[in-house]
Protein backbone atom coordinates (compact mmCIF):
# COMPACT_ATOMS: atom_id res chain seq x y z
CA UNK A 1 0.00 0.00 0.00
CA UNK A 2 1.28 3.32 -0.59
CA UNK A 3 2.13 5.46 1.60
CA UNK A 4 1.78 9.05 -0.61
CA UNK A 5 -0.19 11.45 1.36
CA UNK A 6 -3.24 12.44 -0.98
CA UNK A 7 -4.10 15.90 -1.35
CA UNK A 8 -7.67 17.30 -0.10
CA UNK A 9 -10.77 16.46 -2.07
CA UNK A 10 -14.45 17.97 -2.48
CA UNK A 11 -17.79 16.55 -2.87
CA UNK A 12 -17.44 17.09 -6.14
CA UNK A 13 -15.16 15.59 -9.24
CA UNK A 14 -12.39 18.01 -8.99
CA UNK A 15 -8.97 16.26 -9.17
CA UNK A 16 -6.68 16.11 -6.04
CA UNK A 17 -3.51 17.88 -8.24
CA UNK A 18 -6.19 20.35 -8.57
CA UNK A 19 -6.61 21.17 -5.67
CA UNK A 20 -2.95 20.72 -3.99
CA UNK A 21 -1.97 23.23 -6.41
CA UNK A 22 -4.78 25.59 -5.15
CA UNK A 23 -3.93 25.38 -1.48
CA UNK A 24 -0.27 25.31 -2.14
CA UNK A 25 1.34 27.38 0.97
CA UNK A 26 -1.72 26.80 3.44
CA UNK A 27 0.15 26.76 6.47
CA UNK A 28 -3.07 26.50 8.89
CA UNK A 29 -4.76 23.85 6.75
CA UNK A 30 -7.42 25.76 5.68
CA UNK A 31 -8.01 23.49 3.09
CA UNK A 32 -10.01 21.00 5.35
CA UNK A 33 -12.61 24.10 6.41
CA UNK A 34 -13.20 24.65 2.52
CA UNK A 35 -13.50 21.04 1.70
CA UNK A 36 -16.38 21.02 4.76
CA UNK A 37 -17.86 24.39 3.92
CA UNK A 38 -18.42 23.93 0.61
CA UNK A 39 -19.93 20.68 1.46
CA UNK A 40 -22.15 22.88 3.84
CA UNK A 41 -23.05 26.11 1.97
CA UNK A 42 -24.83 23.22 -1.33
CA UNK A 43 -26.51 22.13 1.24
CA UNK A 44 -27.75 24.76 3.28
CA UNK A 45 -28.35 26.51 -0.41
CA UNK A 46 -30.53 23.31 -1.46
CA UNK A 47 -32.33 23.11 1.88
CA UNK A 48 -33.60 27.04 1.07
CA UNK A 49 -34.69 26.14 -1.92
CA UNK A 50 -36.69 22.86 -1.22
CA UNK A 51 -38.66 25.05 1.13
CA UNK A 52 -39.44 27.60 -1.41
CA UNK A 53 -37.27 30.43 0.71
CA UNK A 54 -36.65 33.16 -1.68
CA UNK A 55 -33.84 34.52 -0.23
CA UNK A 56 -29.71 34.26 -0.41
CA UNK A 57 -27.82 31.97 2.33
CA UNK A 58 -25.38 34.21 4.45
CA UNK A 59 -22.37 32.78 5.90
CA UNK A 60 -20.00 34.77 8.14
CA UNK A 61 -16.48 33.80 8.03
CA UNK A 62 -15.29 35.84 11.44
CA UNK A 63 -11.18 35.50 12.27
CA UNK A 64 -9.29 37.72 13.46
CA UNK A 65 -6.80 39.93 12.20
CA UNK A 66 -3.80 37.49 11.17
CA UNK A 67 -5.37 34.01 10.82
CA UNK A 68 -5.58 33.76 7.13
CA UNK A 69 -9.15 35.34 5.61
CA UNK A 70 -8.11 36.73 2.53
CA UNK A 71 -5.91 33.73 1.67
CA UNK A 72 -8.51 31.34 2.57
CA UNK A 73 -11.12 33.30 0.78
CA UNK A 74 -9.36 33.47 -2.64
CA UNK A 75 -8.37 29.68 -3.06
CA UNK A 76 -11.89 28.87 -1.38
CA UNK A 77 -13.25 30.61 -4.64
CA UNK A 78 -10.76 29.37 -7.07
CA UNK A 79 -11.84 25.66 -5.32
CA UNK A 80 -15.26 26.57 -5.83
CA UNK A 81 -14.66 27.86 -9.56
CA UNK A 82 -12.87 24.63 -10.13
CA UNK A 83 -16.51 22.65 -9.50
CA UNK A 84 -18.72 25.18 -12.57
CA UNK A 85 -19.86 27.37 -9.76
CA UNK A 86 -19.77 31.03 -10.91
CA UNK A 87 -17.72 32.67 -8.19
CA UNK A 88 -17.55 36.54 -7.51
CA UNK A 89 -15.32 38.55 -4.98
CA UNK A 90 -15.82 41.93 -3.22
CA UNK A 91 -13.03 43.50 -1.68
CA UNK A 92 -15.00 45.95 0.26
CA UNK A 93 -12.20 48.14 1.81
CA UNK A 94 -10.81 48.89 -2.09
CA UNK A 95 -14.46 50.02 -2.86
CA UNK A 96 -15.89 52.12 -0.01
CA UNK A 97 -15.04 55.16 -1.96
CA UNK A 98 -18.33 54.54 -3.65
CA UNK A 99 -21.63 56.06 -2.24
CA UNK A 100 -23.71 53.05 -2.42
CA UNK A 101 -21.93 49.41 -1.75
CA UNK A 102 -25.07 47.92 -4.14
CA UNK A 103 -23.06 49.14 -7.06
CA UNK A 104 -19.81 47.30 -6.08
CA UNK A 105 -21.58 44.00 -5.64
CA UNK A 106 -23.25 44.41 -8.96
CA UNK A 107 -19.87 45.88 -10.63
CA UNK A 108 -18.20 42.65 -9.48
CA UNK A 109 -21.41 40.25 -10.38
CA UNK A 110 -21.40 41.99 -14.09
CA UNK A 111 -17.79 40.98 -14.51
CA UNK A 112 -18.18 36.80 -13.68
CA UNK A 113 -21.56 37.24 -15.62
CA UNK A 114 -20.97 38.69 -18.90
CA UNK A 115 -18.96 35.86 -20.67
CA UNK A 116 -22.07 33.76 -19.74
CA UNK A 117 -24.51 36.43 -21.47
CA UNK A 118 -23.51 36.39 -24.91
CA UNK A 119 -25.16 33.12 -26.10
CA UNK A 120 -27.83 33.47 -23.82
CA UNK A 121 -29.75 35.80 -24.65
CA UNK A 122 -32.91 35.41 -22.01
CA UNK A 123 -30.94 35.46 -19.61
CA UNK A 124 -28.83 38.69 -21.04
CA UNK A 125 -32.72 40.07 -20.73
CA UNK A 126 -33.09 39.73 -17.00
CA UNK A 127 -29.53 40.75 -16.19
CA UNK A 128 -30.13 43.85 -17.93
CA UNK A 129 -33.57 44.80 -16.29
CA UNK A 130 -31.42 44.00 -13.34
CA UNK A 131 -28.86 46.80 -14.15
CA UNK A 132 -32.14 48.93 -14.80
CA UNK A 133 -33.56 48.54 -11.47
CA UNK A 134 -30.31 48.99 -9.65
CA UNK A 135 -30.12 52.63 -11.25
CA UNK A 136 -33.08 53.50 -9.53
CA UNK A 137 -32.28 51.60 -5.74
CA UNK A 138 -28.99 53.69 -5.94
CA UNK A 139 -30.26 56.67 -6.88
CA UNK A 140 -32.96 56.79 -4.08
CA UNK A 141 -29.92 55.92 -1.86
CA UNK A 142 -27.87 58.68 -3.01
CA UNK A 143 -31.34 61.37 -2.46
CA UNK A 144 -31.73 59.96 1.47
CA UNK A 145 -27.56 59.81 1.56
CA UNK A 146 -27.51 63.68 0.75
CA UNK A 147 -30.25 64.46 3.25
CA UNK A 148 -28.30 62.87 5.89
CA UNK A 149 -25.20 64.78 4.90
CA UNK A 150 -26.87 68.21 4.91
CA UNK A 151 -27.99 67.21 8.16
CA UNK A 152 -24.86 65.93 9.35
CA UNK A 153 -22.84 68.86 8.08
CA UNK A 154 -24.46 72.07 7.49
CA UNK A 155 -22.03 74.38 5.14
CA UNK A 156 -22.64 77.17 3.20
CA UNK A 157 -24.84 75.66 0.82
CA UNK A 158 -27.09 74.18 3.18
CA UNK A 159 -27.19 77.87 5.32
CA UNK A 160 -28.08 80.10 1.74
CA UNK A 161 -30.68 77.16 0.74
CA UNK A 162 -32.55 78.02 4.57
CA UNK A 163 -31.49 81.47 4.52
CA UNK A 164 -33.70 81.79 0.68
CA UNK A 165 -36.42 79.27 2.25
CA UNK A 166 -37.06 81.61 5.61
CA UNK A 167 -36.90 85.00 2.99
CA UNK A 168 -39.66 83.81 0.85
CA UNK A 169 -41.64 82.59 4.08
CA UNK A 170 -40.85 86.31 5.22
CA UNK A 171 -42.10 88.00 2.16
CA UNK A 172 -45.20 86.11 2.58
CA UNK A 173 -45.53 87.46 6.52
CA UNK A 174 -45.20 90.90 4.99
CA UNK A 175 -48.19 90.65 2.51
CA UNK A 176 -50.11 88.88 4.53
CA UNK A 177 -49.77 90.76 8.07
CA UNK A 178 -53.26 93.05 7.19
CA UNK A 179 -53.06 93.30 3.81
CA UNK A 180 -49.98 95.62 4.52
CA UNK A 181 -46.29 96.08 4.30
CA UNK A 182 -44.35 96.87 7.08
CA UNK A 183 -43.47 100.74 7.44
CA UNK A 184 -39.36 100.43 7.11
CA UNK A 185 -39.09 104.45 7.75
CA UNK A 186 -39.08 104.26 11.14
CA UNK A 187 -35.70 102.86 13.05
CA UNK A 188 -36.61 100.14 15.80
CA UNK A 189 -34.29 100.10 18.60
CA UNK A 190 -31.66 96.80 18.76
CA UNK A 191 -34.00 94.77 21.24
CA UNK A 192 -37.19 95.10 19.11
CA UNK A 193 -35.22 94.74 16.20
CA UNK A 194 -34.43 91.39 17.71
CA UNK A 195 -37.88 90.30 18.70
CA UNK A 196 -39.09 91.31 15.13
CA UNK A 197 -36.49 88.94 13.09
CA UNK A 198 -37.53 86.48 15.42
CA UNK A 199 -40.91 86.38 15.05
CA UNK A 200 -40.68 86.66 11.27
CA UNK A 201 -37.91 83.52 11.22
CA UNK A 202 -40.32 82.02 13.20
CA UNK A 203 -43.88 82.33 11.21
CA UNK A 204 -41.41 81.62 7.89
CA UNK A 205 -40.28 78.32 8.78
CA UNK A 206 -43.49 77.43 10.47
CA UNK A 207 -45.10 78.44 7.11
CA UNK A 208 -42.51 76.52 4.85
CA UNK A 209 -42.89 72.99 6.69
CA UNK A 210 -46.23 72.83 6.51
CA UNK A 211 -46.05 73.91 2.25
CA UNK A 212 -43.05 71.44 2.30
CA UNK A 213 -45.20 68.40 4.36
CA UNK A 214 -48.17 68.81 1.96
CA UNK A 215 -46.19 68.72 -1.01
CA UNK A 216 -43.71 65.93 -0.23
CA UNK A 217 -46.02 63.59 1.67
CA UNK A 218 -47.47 62.04 -1.31
CA UNK A 219 -44.48 61.93 -2.79
CA UNK A 220 -42.69 60.17 -0.63
CA UNK A 221 -45.29 57.39 -0.66
CA UNK A 222 -45.01 56.73 -3.84
CA UNK A 223 -41.35 56.74 -3.49
CA UNK A 224 -41.12 54.07 -0.95
CA UNK A 225 -43.61 51.83 -2.94
CA UNK A 226 -41.56 52.51 -5.74
CA UNK A 227 -38.71 51.55 -4.15
CA UNK A 228 -40.21 48.55 -3.10
CA UNK A 229 -40.99 47.84 -6.35
CA UNK A 230 -37.67 47.71 -7.31
CA UNK A 231 -36.30 45.66 -5.18
CA UNK A 232 -38.71 43.28 -5.63
CA UNK A 233 -37.95 43.14 -9.28
CA UNK A 234 -34.26 43.28 -8.56
CA UNK A 235 -34.36 40.17 -6.73
CA UNK A 236 -36.83 38.13 -9.49
CA UNK A 237 -34.22 39.38 -12.66
CA UNK A 238 -31.28 38.23 -10.74
CA UNK A 239 -33.35 35.00 -10.11
CA UNK A 240 -33.65 34.82 -13.74
CA UNK A 241 -30.43 35.26 -14.74
CA UNK A 242 -29.11 32.37 -12.29
CA UNK A 243 -31.93 30.07 -13.80
CA UNK A 244 -31.45 30.29 -16.96
CA UNK A 245 -27.91 29.58 -17.01
CA UNK A 246 -28.01 26.62 -14.73
CA UNK A 247 -30.87 25.46 -17.42
CA UNK A 248 -28.90 26.05 -20.49
CA UNK A 249 -25.84 24.04 -18.58
CA UNK A 250 -23.64 26.97 -18.10
CA UNK A 251 -23.29 26.75 -14.40
CA UNK A 252 -24.08 24.99 -11.47
CA UNK A 253 -26.35 26.27 -8.50
CA UNK A 254 -25.85 27.83 -6.47
CA UNK A 255 -23.42 31.29 -7.21
CA UNK A 256 -20.89 32.51 -4.64
CA UNK A 257 -20.24 36.18 -3.67
CA UNK A 258 -17.33 36.04 -1.39
CA UNK A 259 -16.72 39.37 0.58
CA UNK A 260 -13.61 40.62 2.32
CA UNK A 261 -12.18 43.39 4.45
CA UNK A 262 -15.28 45.11 5.92
CA UNK A 263 -13.96 45.49 9.12
CA UNK A 264 -11.44 47.77 7.10
CA UNK A 265 -14.16 50.05 5.64
CA UNK A 266 -15.46 53.08 6.67
CA UNK A 267 -18.07 52.35 9.27
CA UNK A 268 -21.38 53.79 7.23
CA UNK A 269 -20.37 51.56 4.43
CA UNK A 270 -19.79 48.31 5.94
CA UNK A 271 -23.12 48.33 7.69
CA UNK A 272 -24.44 49.59 4.13
CA UNK A 273 -22.79 46.48 2.66
CA UNK A 274 -24.60 44.54 5.52
CA UNK A 275 -28.14 46.03 4.55
CA UNK A 276 -27.72 45.75 0.49
CA UNK A 277 -27.22 41.96 1.00
CA UNK A 278 -30.00 41.48 3.44
CA UNK A 279 -32.77 43.31 1.67
CA UNK A 280 -31.89 43.33 -1.54
CA UNK A 281 -30.44 39.81 -2.89
CA UNK A 282 -33.86 37.79 -2.08
CA UNK A 283 -32.31 35.23 -4.09
CA UNK A 284 -32.37 31.62 -4.18
CA UNK A 285 -29.43 29.85 -5.53
CA UNK A 286 -27.36 32.53 -4.20
CA UNK A 287 -24.49 32.12 -1.48
CA UNK A 288 -22.34 35.19 0.68
CA UNK A 289 -19.62 34.22 2.30
CA UNK A 290 -18.58 37.53 4.23
CA UNK A 291 -14.89 37.57 5.77
CA UNK A 292 -15.06 39.87 9.10
CA UNK A 293 -13.33 40.35 12.18
CA UNK A 294 -16.73 40.80 14.20
CA UNK A 295 -14.75 42.50 17.08
CA UNK A 296 -13.42 45.20 14.70
CA UNK A 297 -16.47 44.98 12.69
CA UNK A 298 -19.16 45.62 15.97
CA UNK A 299 -16.51 48.67 16.90
CA UNK A 300 -17.90 49.87 13.40
CA UNK A 301 -21.38 49.59 14.37
CA UNK A 302 -21.18 51.35 18.06
CA UNK A 303 -19.35 54.10 15.92
CA UNK A 304 -22.51 54.42 13.92
CA UNK A 305 -25.35 53.69 16.72
CA UNK A 306 -23.49 54.73 19.51
CA UNK A 307 -21.03 53.17 22.59
CA UNK A 308 -24.04 51.48 24.22
CA UNK A 309 -25.82 49.78 21.22
CA UNK A 310 -25.99 46.15 21.57
CA UNK A 311 -23.96 45.66 18.24
CA UNK A 312 -23.03 41.91 18.27
CA UNK A 313 -26.80 41.27 18.60
CA UNK A 314 -26.72 43.66 15.60
CA UNK A 315 -24.75 41.86 13.40
CA UNK A 316 -26.08 38.43 14.11
CA UNK A 317 -29.15 39.05 12.35
CA UNK A 318 -27.63 39.65 9.14
CA UNK A 319 -25.87 36.24 8.41
CA UNK A 320 -27.59 32.51 8.90
CA UNK A 321 -24.34 31.08 10.21
CA UNK A 322 -20.82 31.76 11.36
CA UNK A 323 -17.84 30.12 11.03
CA UNK A 324 -15.05 30.51 13.22
CA UNK A 325 -11.57 29.27 12.00
CA UNK A 326 -9.49 27.12 14.73
CA UNK A 327 -6.44 29.05 16.22
CA UNK A 328 -3.96 28.23 13.78
CA UNK A 329 -0.28 26.82 15.34
CA UNK A 330 2.16 29.66 16.82
CA UNK A 331 5.09 27.34 15.17
CA UNK A 332 3.71 27.61 11.86
CA UNK A 333 2.62 31.10 12.17
CA UNK A 334 6.02 31.94 13.52
CA UNK A 335 7.88 30.34 10.83
CA UNK A 336 6.08 32.13 8.18
CA UNK A 337 6.49 35.48 9.69
CA UNK A 338 10.61 34.37 10.16
CA UNK A 339 10.39 33.72 6.21
CA UNK A 340 8.33 37.10 5.32
CA UNK A 341 10.07 39.12 7.03
CA UNK A 342 13.73 37.99 6.77
CA UNK A 343 15.06 37.41 10.12
CA UNK A 344 18.37 36.41 10.06
CA UNK A 345 18.53 33.21 12.39
CA UNK A 346 21.96 32.54 12.05
CA UNK A 347 22.76 35.56 14.23
CA UNK A 348 20.78 33.61 16.98
CA UNK A 349 22.01 31.20 19.73
CA UNK A 350 19.09 28.86 20.73
CA UNK A 351 19.75 25.55 22.67
CA UNK A 352 19.27 22.78 20.59
CA UNK A 353 19.14 25.23 17.70
CA UNK A 354 15.19 24.74 17.94
CA UNK A 355 14.50 29.04 18.07
CA UNK A 356 10.98 28.93 16.44
CA UNK A 357 9.90 26.73 19.23
CA UNK A 358 11.64 28.95 22.20
CA UNK A 359 9.70 32.11 20.46
CA UNK A 360 6.43 30.02 19.94
CA UNK A 361 6.37 28.83 23.85
CA UNK A 362 7.04 32.76 24.85
CA UNK A 363 3.99 33.84 22.68
CA UNK A 364 1.78 31.33 24.00
CA UNK A 365 3.06 31.98 27.72
CA UNK A 366 2.52 35.50 27.49
CA UNK A 367 -1.05 35.07 25.70
CA UNK A 368 -0.31 36.68 22.58
CA UNK A 369 -2.59 36.98 19.81
CA UNK A 370 -1.47 36.84 16.30
CA UNK A 371 -1.44 40.18 15.59
CA UNK A 372 0.75 40.83 18.61
CA UNK A 373 3.27 38.03 17.60
CA UNK A 374 3.71 39.37 14.07
CA UNK A 375 4.95 42.36 16.12
CA UNK A 376 7.27 40.68 18.20
CA UNK A 377 8.87 38.94 15.10
CA UNK A 378 9.24 42.25 13.09
CA UNK A 379 11.58 43.42 16.58
CA UNK A 380 13.43 40.70 16.15
CA UNK A 381 13.59 40.87 12.42
CA UNK A 382 14.81 44.34 13.20
CA UNK A 383 17.39 43.28 15.62
CA UNK A 384 18.70 40.28 13.54
CA UNK A 385 19.54 42.65 10.49
CA UNK A 386 20.90 45.72 12.16
CA UNK A 387 22.99 43.46 14.69
CA UNK A 388 26.89 43.95 13.42
CA UNK A 389 28.83 42.15 16.24
CA UNK A 390 30.55 38.96 14.82
CA UNK A 391 28.58 37.70 18.25
CA UNK A 392 25.57 35.80 17.85
CA UNK A 393 22.37 37.09 19.74
CA UNK A 394 21.13 35.40 23.45
CA UNK A 395 17.56 34.12 22.49
CA UNK A 396 16.84 32.84 26.10
CA UNK A 397 17.67 36.92 26.99
CA UNK A 398 16.87 38.40 23.96
CA UNK A 399 13.55 37.14 23.05
CA UNK A 400 11.74 37.41 26.71
CA UNK A 401 13.14 41.20 26.53
CA UNK A 402 11.21 41.41 23.14
CA UNK A 403 7.74 39.78 24.87
CA UNK A 404 8.21 41.41 28.33
CA UNK A 405 8.53 45.32 26.36
CA UNK A 406 5.02 44.21 23.95
CA UNK A 407 3.19 43.29 27.10
CA UNK A 408 4.37 46.99 27.89
CA UNK A 409 6.76 45.51 31.12
CA UNK A 410 9.92 48.21 31.87
CA UNK A 411 12.25 46.23 30.89
CA UNK A 412 14.75 48.88 31.88
CA UNK A 413 14.64 48.08 35.52
CA UNK A 414 16.20 45.08 35.97
CA UNK A 415 15.65 44.69 39.83
CA UNK A 416 12.01 45.18 39.38
CA UNK A 417 10.86 43.24 36.28
CA UNK A 418 11.72 39.65 37.17
CA UNK A 419 9.46 39.84 40.53
CA UNK A 420 6.65 41.93 38.68
CA UNK A 421 6.50 39.18 36.40
CA UNK A 422 6.86 36.27 39.59
CA UNK A 423 3.78 38.57 41.20
CA UNK A 424 1.97 38.21 38.42
CA UNK A 425 1.65 34.41 38.37
CA UNK A 426 3.79 34.29 35.36
CA UNK A 427 5.08 30.81 35.35
CA UNK A 428 4.96 27.85 32.78
CA UNK A 429 7.67 29.39 29.86
CA UNK A 430 9.97 26.35 30.33
CA UNK A 431 12.57 25.18 27.34
CA UNK A 432 14.74 22.22 27.36
CA UNK A 433 18.51 23.06 27.01
CA UNK A 434 20.38 19.36 26.09
CA UNK A 435 18.52 16.13 24.37
CA UNK A 436 19.65 14.14 26.68
CA UNK A 437 19.66 14.11 30.45
CA UNK A 438 22.16 13.47 33.06
CA UNK A 439 19.91 13.79 35.60
CA UNK A 440 16.01 13.99 35.87
CA UNK A 441 14.69 17.80 35.11
CA UNK A 442 17.93 18.83 34.80
CA UNK A 443 17.60 19.80 30.89
CA UNK A 444 14.36 21.69 31.04
CA UNK A 445 14.39 25.24 32.37
CA UNK A 446 12.03 28.24 32.85
CA UNK A 447 13.36 31.03 30.67
CA UNK A 448 11.38 33.71 33.06
CA UNK A 449 13.39 32.49 36.11
CA UNK A 450 16.93 32.40 33.99
CA UNK A 451 16.63 36.15 33.07
CA UNK A 452 17.98 36.70 37.15
CA UNK A 453 20.73 34.70 36.42
CA UNK A 454 21.28 36.55 33.02
CA UNK A 455 21.14 39.77 34.94
CA UNK A 456 23.20 38.19 38.06
CA UNK A 457 26.21 37.88 35.30
CA UNK A 458 25.69 40.78 32.86
CA UNK A 459 26.98 43.03 35.07
CA UNK A 460 30.55 41.52 35.17
CA UNK A 461 33.34 41.50 32.87
CA UNK A 462 33.69 38.97 30.51
CA UNK A 463 36.56 37.09 32.07
CA UNK A 464 35.43 37.23 35.84
CA UNK A 465 31.88 36.46 34.12
CA UNK A 466 33.51 33.03 32.38
CA UNK A 467 35.69 32.05 35.22
CA UNK A 468 32.52 32.16 37.60
CA UNK A 469 30.14 30.15 35.11
CA UNK A 470 32.98 27.61 34.95
CA UNK A 471 33.04 27.32 38.55
CA UNK A 472 29.44 27.17 39.37
CA UNK A 473 28.60 25.06 36.64
CA UNK A 474 29.13 21.71 37.94
CA UNK A 475 26.29 19.74 35.82
CA UNK A 476 23.69 22.68 35.96
CA UNK A 477 23.16 22.86 32.00
CA UNK A 478 21.93 26.01 32.00
CA UNK A 479 24.94 27.81 33.25
CA UNK A 480 27.25 25.57 31.01
CA UNK A 481 25.33 26.56 27.74
CA UNK A 482 25.64 30.13 29.02
CA UNK A 483 29.24 29.31 29.67
CA UNK A 484 29.85 28.08 26.26
CA UNK A 485 28.36 30.72 24.61
CA UNK A 486 30.44 33.60 26.64
CA UNK A 487 33.64 32.09 25.92
CA UNK A 488 32.51 32.51 21.92
CA UNK A 489 32.26 35.90 22.45
CA UNK A 490 35.55 36.23 24.34
CA UNK A 491 36.96 34.61 21.11
CA UNK A 492 35.42 36.71 18.90
CA UNK A 493 36.22 39.83 20.52
CA UNK A 494 39.76 38.69 21.53
CA UNK A 495 38.98 39.69 25.07
CA UNK A 496 40.81 37.33 27.27
CA UNK A 497 43.18 40.28 28.74
CA UNK A 498 41.04 43.14 27.82
CA UNK A 499 38.08 44.76 30.38
CA UNK A 500 35.38 44.95 28.41
CA UNK A 501 31.58 43.46 28.83
CA UNK A 502 29.22 41.23 27.18
CA UNK A 503 27.36 42.65 24.06
CA UNK A 504 24.33 41.54 26.23
CA UNK A 505 23.99 44.72 28.23
CA UNK A 506 23.00 46.61 24.78
CA UNK A 507 19.95 44.16 24.03
CA UNK A 508 17.26 46.64 26.07
CA UNK A 509 18.15 49.67 23.92
CA UNK A 510 17.68 47.74 20.94
CA UNK A 511 14.78 46.08 22.25
CA UNK A 512 13.56 49.45 23.14
CA UNK A 513 14.20 50.75 19.99
CA UNK A 514 12.40 47.95 17.44
CA UNK A 515 9.30 48.29 19.39
CA UNK A 516 8.63 51.63 18.58
CA UNK A 517 8.70 50.12 14.76
CA UNK A 518 4.55 50.12 14.81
Amino acid sequence: MSNTKKGPTTATSTGPQTLEKIWDGDLFDRSQDAAFLQRFLMDQSQLVDAQKKRKAYVLNLDASWGRGKTFFLKRFADQVKQDQHLTVTVNAWRDDFADDPLLAVMSAIDEVLQPHLKSNSKAQKAWSAAKKETGAIAKEAAIGGGKRLVAFLIGNQAVDGITGLISDGMAENEQEDNGTTRDTSKKPTTDSATRAVGEDVSKAVGKSIDRLSTQTGTQMLNDFQSKRNSIKKFAENVSEVLRQLEQAGTIKSPMFVFVDELDRCRPPYAIAMLERIKHLFEVPDLVFVVATDSKQLSHSVKAVYGVDFDSRKYLKRFFNRTYEFEKPDTEKFIRSCFDSMGVLEEKISTPLDNTISLLAKGCDWAGLELRDIEQVVASIAAITRLWEPNVRLQSMLLFPYVILNHMGIDITKAETFVKELKERGRGGWTFQIHAHTRSPGSDSVSVIDQLATYRKYMGMQLTKMLFELEQKANGMDFLQYLAVNIREEMYERKARDVEVYSYMNEYHRLVLQAGRLQ
